[in-house]
């Protein structure tokens, strides 16, 4: 193990922060003002030139390789030429470098800062709700649109990809935190999911290029204005799983019922759908569900969740059984 890894929360935030200054010397920005703003899966600083404000991304060490930062870099600047989307626009290079304790590469980017603030979950009203759903609609009428240049990939969330090993959630050696009788349940839970995704198909209108993690922090209000960030899970996936996000944050809510139908009424104004999709919603949550389990056993390693994964995932697999017998109709 890398002595990244086992060093402390702060240690690691110190770390981080000389990379980035690095980075800054690198870009000739060295008389910017940095400042760190948030720590998960990547590390994220502002900085202040003269020539404006942009997000400094220390992407996670050993996690997403160079291609995939690329293509994700190309993506969102495809999208920004769409006046009426708001997406983080790349700036400069991207900057290869040494962060101590890890043997191998890691990068840095940069990105124009968005203005906008996000919102905490509960203080969503049903006409932000309804506003996040015109807007991730106005946002995969977008991405269809998108004709991606030769060479260009992007990972799969379909079934392979979400729960299958070599996907982008594969926790790898993280699975050791999943007891036989979890992975029995994930068993059935997966086998409904994959009867769903057959039944819908990966046609034009229910597959293509979503964002992947459009979780209340990743989108941020300014006035009546909303924009998108941190595209790095963005891939092919079913456009219904960009839903489910906000309604999985808000699963323990009194109002998680509300949040998803208003979240639904305003997509459907803008983006139209079949009778009976709205039905598959649950079953897409239960698959962001195992996404997010098979997330943080994957992330043991980060300091903010290494005494708590096991904790975390044998409370999740009690809620799974409830998700499952909600949707089957089947005592457990």
């Amino acid at each position: 193990m890398s002595s990244f890894l086992t060093q402390s929360y702060d240690e690691q935030i110190q770390s981080l922060t000389h990379f980035a200054k690095d980075a800054l010397r690198h870009w000739g920005l060295s008389d910017s003002t940095l400042q760190f703003v948030a720590y998960t899966n990547n590390a994220v600083f502002r900085v202040n030139t003269a020539n404006g404000d942009f997000a400094l991304r220390v992407h996670r060490p050993n996690h997403k390789s160079l291609a995939l930062i690329e293509t994700e870099r190309l993506w969102v600047d495809a999208l920004s030429e769409n006046p009426s989307l708001h997406v983080p626009r790349s700036y400069l290079d991207i900057y290869h470098g040494e962060l101590s304790g890890i043997e191998n590469v890691v990068y840095g980017t940069l990105n124009h800062w968005l203005a906008g603030h996000p919102r905490d979950l509960d203080a969503l009203t049903p006409a932000d709700l309804r506003l996040i759903g015109q807007y991730i609609a106005h946002f995969h009428n977008s991405a269809a649109a998108f004709i991606p240049p030769v060479g260009f990939s992007r990972p799969r969330l379909d079934w392979d990809g979400l729960f299958g090993a070599g996907g982008a959630y594969d926790p790898q050696a993280g699975m050791r935190f999943f007891q036989p009788e979890h992975l029995i349940l994930i068993d059935h839970a997966t086998a409904v999911i994959r009867q769903t995704m057959r039944a819908l198909d990966q046609t034009n209108g229910t597959f293509g290029l979503i964002h992947g993690d459009l979780i209340s922090k990743n989108i941020l209000f300014d006035g009546e204005k909303i924009a998108f960030l941190d595209f790095e899970d963005s891939a092919y996936g079913y456009y219904l799983y960009d839903l489910t996000p906000i309604i999985w944050l808000g699963r323990n809510s009194p109002q998680a019922p509300a949040i998803g139908a208003h979240l639904w009424e305003g997509y459907q104004a803008i983006r139209p759908q079949p009778t009976g999709h709205h039905d598959h919603l649950d079953v897409f949550v239960m698959a962001r569900h195992i996404a997010s389990c098979r997330w943080v056993a994957g992330n043991a390693d980060h300091p903010h969740l290494r005494r708590r994964v096991a904790d975390i995932i044998a409370t999740r697999m009690i809620e799974l059984n409830t998700y499952l017998e909600r949707i089957t109709k089947q005592p457990s």
